[in-house]
């Protein structure tokens, strides 16, 4: 089970036996732990990831909205302007579901 799902089945048992009041503390830094994990990733982050597994600097660029190395290598392009993108260098899915996180956020 993944750490929100055991934040909310804690937080929801608490309301429902009312001991949420016995809780209060627990239950404040369970809901920072969804917030945190909720929250899509900044692009400050994604560089961060992307460049530690590509060993280069990476820049976001805020207008096409595009990870780019610090060495003009294109990472991530929207190739054809269809909302599809090109990934251009080997990455965990760790990173891959970092980016996808990161790219949901924009749309909302």
């Amino acid at each position: 089970m993944s750490k929100e799902l055991e934040v909310l089945r804690v937080i929801e048992g608490s309301y429902l036996h009312g001991t949420a009041g016995e809780y209060r503390e627990k239950l404040r830094k369970d809901i920072l732990v969804l917030e945190k994990a909720l929250t899509p990733p900044t692009a400050d982050e994604v560089c961060g990831a992307i460049g530690s597994e590509v060993g280069d600097g990476v820049i976001f660029n805020e207008k096409t909205k595009e990870f780019t190395g610090e060495s003009d290598i294109m990472f991530l392009t929207e190739t054809y302007g269809d909302g599809k993108w090109t990934i251009n260098f080997y990455v965990s899915a760790k990173t891959l579901i970092l980016i996808g996180r990161f790219y949901e956020g924009l749309e909302e």
